[in-house]
């Protein structure tokens, strides 16, 4: 298992790459890709590994409510 905070920077550092590097251009038509992602670690958000997912799940959804483009913590 890794820190919480260790886990959320490793999310971040992948989205900030994602957001600064990350060009898609089809027909024509170009594209700025962001992420949001969801930080949970094992065992401090459950015991089952499903219960750190569903952390994670929930900690996503409230990234996605908060503007996306960024990382929530569980």
């Amino acid at each position: 298992s890794a820190p919480l905070e260790l886990v959320a920077q490793r999310a971040e550092l992948i989205r900030k790459m994602v957001d600064e590097e990350l060009r898609l251009e089809y027909n024509e038509h170009k594209f700025h890709v962001t992420i949001s992602m969801g930080a949970a670690c094992y065992p401090d958000h459950g015991e089952p590994p499903d219960r750190v997912l569903k952390a994670a799940d929930n900690a996503l959804y409230q990234a996605k409510e908060n503007g996306r483009n960024q990382v929530a913590r569980a």
